[in-house]
């Protein structure tokens, strides 16, 4: 799964909460693909390992 798809799916499973805690979830999940990025992880490996 890329990161597309994983913060996809994670929006949707959070869709009955606020939009600005889905937002703050979103945003600390996408701080871990930016960080996997930079250590040389692919997507598919950060999705799996989150």
């Amino acid at each position: 799964m890329n990161k597309r798809d994983y913060l996809d799916l994670l929006r949707y499973y959070l869709r009955d909460l606020p939009p600005v805690v889905i937002e703050d979830i979103v945003y600390d999940y996408e701080e871990h693909f930016r960080a996997g990025l930079e250590n040389g992880k692919t997507e598919e490996q950060i999705a799996d390992e989150l």
